[in-house]
């Protein structure tokens, strides 16, 4: 989400260096490319910043938007910051067309958080979300991390069929790529609502009464994000009336 901020510091000519998870290194680079982008461990090794002694100043990714995004007209109507390869991209359109034939694809992910960040009120549970993929036209894409045992059971039920491609979830630029060949994705609070957000793909977004800071509140749009539709449940645990929209603009 912070790193939306990274083009307006390269458009006014600042040269960064650009420190992130190694997981989002090659996916930065690509999208940054006037940048230098580090992928550091968690082992606090700075040794590799020695070949950058002339840097000027340093600034926390999360604390860009106190400079840079100091009221709604400072956000950029972007169609995606981050961009996905391109030939795996086309990797995942070429297999999506086999295995989903002409049918409309939607990405889903049901789950998000730890029980430290409100896991139990962001989730639902996948048997919740069968209506959406027994939508007549469609093909539901899984893009949630070691779901294997829900997807065994959902796909036991009549007219009941996920595609799941094993461990995409671990790999970011894989993932990333899938998302980008879809249609749709249809999330709740997690790292693939801010991958399809960066990424300027069309997302719904289920989101819990209470939702996060950054979501705002009394809206179903993003300045964060263009590209996702907020759907809100209309009291704590309500997740029926928040289905029962994403099924209708699914329609």
């Amino acid at each position: 989400m912070f790193a939306s901020c990274i083009s307006d510091l390269l458009n006014q000519g600042v040269r960064c260096v650009i420190e992130c998870n190694q997981r989002l290194a090659s996916l930065f680079a690509r999208s940054f490319p006037s940048a230098h982008v580090h992928g550091a461990a968690r082992d606090g090794n700075r040794e590799w910043l020695t070949a950058f002694r002339d840097i000027d100043a340093q600034v926390a990714m999360g604390s860009l938007p106190a400079l840079l995004r100091t009221s709604e007209q400072n956000f950029p109507a972007h169609t995606g910051y981050l961009h996905a390869d391109p030939l795996r991209i086309k990797k995942w359109r070429d297999r999506l067309s086999l295995d989903a034939g002409q049918s409309h694809t939607n990405g889903l992910s049901w789950r998000g958080g730890t029980t430290k960040t409100r896991s139990g009120l962001r989730s639902i549970e996948l048997k919740m979300l069968e209506p959406l993929i027994a939508l007549p036209g469609a093909k539901c894409i899984n893009l949630q991390r070691g779901a294997k045992h829900e997807l065994d059971s959902v796909q036991r039920a009549p007219g009941m069929q996920v595609l799941a491609y094993d461990k995409i979830g671990d790999d970011i630029e894989e993932t990333a790529a899938l998302i980008q060949a879809l249609d749709c994705v249809v999330t709740v609070d997690n790292t693939i609502a801010h991958l399809v957000g960066a990424l300027g793909k069309r997302g719904m977004l289920m989101l819990e009464h209470h939702a996060d800071w950054r979501w705002l509140t009394d809206r179903s749009t993003s300045p964060w994000y263009p590209s996702l539709t907020l759907c809100r449940q209309d009291k704590p645990g309500d997740w029926k009336t928040v289905l029962d929209a994403v099924a209708s603009m699914l329609h």
